[in-house]
């Protein structure tokens, strides 16, 4: 077997390899030539006019004295500087929950842990030998960090845990899919998720027709999902909570989330936290389907972004844009949405559109998508001071039309009230829009601020049809301060070419107070009385 001529062209590359490379059948460029261990006592030399194999002296290429005796043996130009090196073990800790209750155990289990290493609880408990997975149970809520020790205290991984107050007298089952060989289609109790944040506390993977009532959920993830193309699914009665994923980036997730469904109807739901309701495109819906968003209980939705380590990120632009309900693409079909009712905290919450329909189009000018009934008392960013979005109602957005909202009330919103930014044949009727553009500690609500009600075209593409975008028989009185104006007002945005008023009138001149605000909660309470109705659920 005759060697290659020198290469005048080859350069040295010193590498360093592990024994286990030296063992796994991989591939390596040493010297720039390549070199494929297929077999720890065979070496392959890949090199230009040369084929074949060779075991070197002592059968095995376990130093560099056997690789340049190797490469001797060919009258190679260059030797070869080869480091054998010990394979670096990186220790890994993985949980077992990354969020649970208080009482509850979880367990971690350590990977490639040094000799006498120790899991520490940071709860002050002593610490657990990491010799194998270990159990532990906290007595009290709050986040930790649970921490993988070397046995000089050196800190080898660490994982947050968020640890939670048990709801007395409920029984937290853990998350369970429901597919066409479930049994029973009716699904109550209690379901939770506190783990994987891509996973939903209750999935739904038929296009049976499902009912889920008088249940809980709580999940890092999803609340309930239904995506089966065709799925017919009824939700009622139902409270669903929102877990901080503890993934950096990561966002609470919806409380129901619904795709492609022939039929729904979800009723008397309370969600606290979550990223609210959505809903995306139809498969089969015809008019005689169920297509009702009804009672429904938001409370200080939040789209903020986890920390990773039990809180939530604090850039401006550090959140996801979430709704109390988001319908999507839905074409040619007119769901109703009544009887919502959504409250925000200021920096406990955030949310982008409180209801947004975005590039839906319903049935037609005389059968739209309804909204009536509703009140949306507080709809801020998480740092309300910061440049924001959202607001109220959102008609119109990504080409929507044949849309209707009536009786809808908008106390406090730090952007807008109602909106209609694009799309035509957009109806808001019967409206009261109210806001001081202020927090009660003097915070000036949004330093990009927007009218009460706004007519926008976002899309020119799209041509505008001015008089099929009204506003009508409503009243407005919204509060744009500045730090020298505390009275200024911005009450309406309707150019002439994007919209109609009709009947639309302005509270009077000068700052809207918290007792004018108080009126509209107080009209919304008259009428949710006088209707007999209730909204969200309680268990």
């Amino acid at each position: 077997m005759t060697p290659p001529p020198a290469d005048p062209d080859l350069e040295e590359d010193p590498m360093a390899l592990t024994e286990e490379q030296l063992t796994s059948a991989m591939v390596t460029r040493v010297n720039g030539l390549l070199l494929k261990l297929n077999d720890p006592q065979v070496l392959n030399l890949a090199l230009p006019g040369l084929s074949g194999a060779v075991t070197p002296t002592g059968a095995a290429l376990a130093n560099t004295t056997a690789l340049n005796t190797l490469l001797t043996t060919f009258a190679l130009p260059k030797r070869v500087q080869v480091t054998l090196r010990t394979p670096v073990a990186v220790p890994t800790l993985e949980l077992s929950h990354t969020t649970r209750d208080y009482g509850q155990p979880l367990t971690a289990t350590a990977g490639n842990a040094p000799a006498n290493s120790v899991y520490r609880w940071g709860d002050g408990s002593p610490d657990s030998p990491a010799t194998g997975p270990a159990e532990h149970t906290y007595t009290s809520s709050g986040p930790y960090t649970i921490q993988l020790r070397a046995a000089d205290g050196t800190v080898l991984v660490s994982v947050p845990v968020t640890i939670t107050t048990p709801v007395v007298g409920i029984t937290w089952q853990e998350a369970i899919v429901i597919t066409d060989a479930t049994p029973s289609k009716v699904i109550t109790g209690a379901y939770q998720n506190t783990g994987d944040p891509t996973k939903a506390a209750i999935k739904v993977d038929t296009a049976q027709p499902v009912i889920i009532e008088d249940y809980q959920t709580r999940s890092t993830g999803l609340g309930i999902t239904s995506r089966k193309p065709g799925n017919r699914i009824t939700v009622r009665r139902g409270i669903a909570t929102g877990l901080n994923p503890n993934v950096k980036g990561r966002a609470q997730d919806r409380a129901i989330d619904i795709q492609y469904a022939k039929a729904f109807l979800v009723e008397h739901i309370t969600a606290r936290g979550t990223t609210g309701l959505y809903v995306n495109r139809t498969s089969g819906m015809t008019d005689a389907d169920s297509k009702v968003i009804r009672c429904i209980r938001g409370i200080d939705i939040n789209g903020q972004y986890s920390d990773g380590n039990g809180g939530y990120l604090t850039g401006e632009q550090d959140f996801f844009r979430a709704q109390l309900v988001q319908l999507n693409n839905l074409s040619g079909v007119s769901p109703l949405l009544e009887w919502l009712h959504y409250s925000g905290t200021a920096r406990q919450s955030h949310i982008e559109d409180v209801i947004n329909l975005h590039a839906c189009v319903g049935k037609s000018a005389s059968e739209r998508i309804r909204v009536r009934n509703v009140l949306i008392d507080g709809a801020f960013a998480w740092k309300p001071e910061a440049s924001y979005t959202g607001g109220g109602v959102m008609f119109g957005d990504g080409g929507g039309q044949h849309q209707e909202s009536d009786l809808v009330i908008v106390v406090q919103a730090s952007n807008y009230g109602l909106a209609a930014a694009d799309g035509n044949y957009l109806r808001h009727k019967n409206f009261l829009v109210l806001g001081s553009g202020r927090l009660a500690d003097g915070t000036l609500l949004d330093k990009e601020t927007d009218a009460g009600i706004y007519a926008r075209d976002y899309d020119p593409s799209t041509p505008r049809d001015a008089a099929t975008v009204e506003f009508v028989d409503g009243v407005v009185g919204w509060g744009n301060p500045s730090a020298t104006n505390a009275n200024a007002r911005w009450d309406a945005s309707v150019k002439a070419a994007l919209g109609v008023m009709i009947r639309v009138t302005f509270d009077p001149a000068g700052a809207i107070s918290e007792a004018r605000m108080q009126q509209g909660r107080d009209l919304f309470a008259q009428r949710v009385l006088a209707a007999g109705v209730t909204i969200g659920h309680a268990a």
